[in-house]
């Protein structure tokens, strides 16, 4: 029986590809780190690309439900030219689908039937694009939901509806990162407002590393993340 199977090393079973999820609040930068990715197609389900407007990057605008579908057939086609796809915003695509079932049925809320198909389109999203063979950058917007250490203090997760939804995400990617700002004084004392992403996870912001080799806080640059999660027996392909 052993024979049959197709025995492997776990290296051998890594894409040279990254796979993740980038949420935080509005204004961030969340949108232009995705563009900082290699060779990008760029899937906006927002009207809010003015902060790369002066990027040469090709850019699909998701009008309705199947828009998204063909763009996604596109892709996994493998007949294009990218090495990269970001999907801007998750929370956004969500809203989308939801009008989409509406449309659909004639109806002018969902049922709880229309809820379940929006949370498992939103599912099978995640994991048909996680799937494809290049980088593949999920947008979300963050949300808060109630602290469970009795202090009050909220929890960040990805704004989705669905209770479990945002957990099951977080399992679909290798990396999840939440995306802030700070402001710090230079050395002349004047606040400059710096932007990072957050790799490590705590009791109140979710995130991940499963390469084990990102800091606790990264520029937010896409090649920056992808060299140091490739930095040994890196190999030619989807990100150069």
């Amino acid at each position: 029986m052993t024979n049959d199977l197709n025995i492997k090393k776990p290296k051998d079973t890594v894409q040279d590809a990254l796979k993740l999820v980038v949420y935080g609040d509005s204004g961030v930068g969340k949108t232009v780190f995705g563009s900082t990715a290699p060779k990008p197609l760029y899937i906006s389900c927002e009207a809010g690309l003015l902060s790369i407007a002066d990027k040469n990057i090709d850019v699909v605008e998701i009008g309705t439900w199947p828009d998204l579908v063909a763009a996604f057939e596109l892709l996994k086609s493998g007949s294009h030219p990218y090495k990269s796809v970001v999907l801007d915003s998750l929370t956004e695509l969500q809203k989308k689908h939801q009008d989409y079932l509406l449309s659909k049925n004639g109806q002018p809320r969902l049922s709880m039937q229309g809820w379940g198909d929006n949370i498992q389109a939103t599912r099978k999203v995640c994991r048909t694009f996680r799937d494809l063979p290049m980088n593949v950058i999920l947008i979300a917007l963050a949300g808060e939901i109630a602290g469970e250490d009795g202090s009050g203090t909220p929890r960040k997760r990805f704004a989705l509806n669905g209770k479990d939804l945002p957990n099951e995400v977080m399992g679909f990617f290798d990396l999840v990162g939440y995306m802030f700002t700070r402001d710090e004084k230079d050395d002349a004392g004047q606040v400059i407002t710096k932007r990072a992403i957050r790799f490590q996870s705590n009791e109140f912001i979710p995130a991940k590393d499963r390469s084990g080799k990102l800091d606790s806080l990264e520029p937010p640059n896409f090649m920056t993340i992808y060299d140091k999660v490739f930095a040994n027996g890196k190999k030619e392909g989807a990100a150069k």
